[in-house]
Parts: structure tokens; sequence; C-alpha cells
């Protein structure tokens, strides 16, 4: 008689195969009615379908329910989850995209799931202590230079070099889709939670470098040369509006110099 253990890895293996008839044989001694299986199998793909498209609605929308099950489909046939919680499946569904034949064309595709996954991840962050401006000025200023920060993990950034914002924005239920020029040029947006809403901020190309580089691990001092280094910026503007809107966290104990 088969261990609990064998049956259940042999079940999983039913579930997810992209061809569940194959294990059939050794599951129908092991499980009585064997059928049954079937309905649960489908019932799966049909849950994991599902929150994959709650989670990506605009991809949904953009390609149409029926293109978007098949997509799913074949994702989840290729790539079951590994983990127990649900709303951790899907981070590889963008790169999935990317190599998808029947919607090569679409190219901007795999990036709007970028996004989407970027804003779901945001959702589920941890909380954590944000670092502001009123830290900072209790710092004594001959040790700004040395001031080392780390990106809330609230937040994502996040560059495309298509407007994923406004393909976002055209393509909600309020939008009016078919009205974006993928030429506007690229999107440099910093994706972050506020309260209990998901939102975004677009960043200049200065801006954009300089929160990359502090989210590194430079030093302030090091960040600002390697931003200037690529191109203009105000770095005092740029550093204010970061520690205004919670973008920057502690980077930790030793590290950031900030006193407690």
């Amino acid at each position: 008689m088969p261990m609990l253990l064998e049956v259940q890895r042999a079940i999983g293996r039913f579930v997810l195969d992209r061809d569940p008839s194959a294990k059939g044989g050794d599951l129908a001694g092991m499980v009585k009615p064997f059928h049954r299986l079937a309905v649960y199998r489908n019932n799966t793909f049909v849950l994991l379908t599902e929150s994959l498209r709650g989670i990506f609605p605009v991809v949904n929308r953009l390609v149409d329910a029926r293109f978007f099950d098949y997509a799913a489909h074949e994702f989840i046939g290729t790539q079951p989850p590994v983990g127990p919680c649900l709303f951790e499946y899907g981070g590889a569904f963008p790169a999935f995209l990317a190599g998808f034949e029947p919607c090569r064309e679409l190219t901007y595709l795999p990036d709007v799931a970028r996004f989407e996954w970027a804003l779901h991840e945001c959702a589920h962050a941890p909380e954590a202590s944000v670092v502001d401006a009123a830290t900072v000025r209790r710092v004594p200023p001959e040790d700004y230079p040395n001031l080392v920060f780390r990106l809330n993990p609230a937040c994502r950034m996040f560059a495309s070099i298509y407007p994923i914002d406004t393909i976002w924005r055209a393509n909600q239920a309020e939008g009016d889709v078919g009205k974006v020029n993928l030429d506007e040029g690229p999107a440099r947006l910093l994706v972050r939670r506020d309260g209990f809403a998901v939102g975004f901020d677009r960043l200049t190309p200065g801006e954009f470098d300089l929160l990359a580089a502090l989210a590194v691990g430079q030093t302030l001092e090091q960040a600002c040369a390697t931003a200037l280094a690529a191109s203009p910026v105000d770095l005092g503007g740029a550093l204010a509006r970061f520690l205004a809107n919670g973008f920057l966290a502690d980077a930790g104990p030793g590290k950031s110099g900030y006193p407690s």
C-alpha cells in the first residue's frame, strides 16, 4: 500500500502536469474513484488562472480574457506554484509572456505585466520605518556624505522604454483604450504603497538614477556622484522629495549613522 506522501506527490503531479493522463496509470491504483481527480485538476487551473487575472487585470484587458486564459494555462502547466501562498504566485509571468510566441508582437506586454507585479508586491510588502527630513536634520552635517539608505520595502523602482503608466491608466475601468502612443518615451516610475493604497510617481532621469544608487547601498556622497555622472539632477530637490514621500528607509544599525 503506498505511503501518504507518495499519494500526495502523485496527486500533485497529476493535477499540475501538462499531460495528466501520463500519470493516470499510477494513480488509478492509489485513489478510488480515480476519475474524480480530473474535476480537482480543472478547479485548480481555474483558481490559479483567476488569481493571475486578479494580479494582471490590464494584461487581461489588453489581450482579451480568452487569450489570457490560454496564456495562463500554458504558464501554469510549465511553472506551477512551488509554495502554499497564492499571493506569491505569478512573479515569473512577465518573463513567460516575453517568450510566449503567440503574443510576440505585443512587445510592451511583458513590461505591463512587470508593472502590475510591482503594484502587487507593494500591496503585500511589510511595513518599515521610513526616514524623513526631520530624522536627517538630527544628523551632524559632517556625517551627511556617509549616510546610507535603503528603499522602502513597500516601494519598487520600475523602468521601461514604453509609457507603461499611460498604458495602465488607459486600461482602467474609466480609461480610454487604444489611444496610447508607444513613442511617448520611456517611463521611470517609483511604485509605492501609501497607507492602504498603491500608486506610483514619475521620476526624472536624474531622480531615478539617484534613487537607484541609494537603493543599492551607495553612500549619499557616492549616489550623488553616480547620478550626476548620468544626467543633470537637482540633488537637494530630489532628496527632499524622497524623504517627504517615504521612499527611503533606514539602512539598519551600524550602517546609516542616524540617531536613534
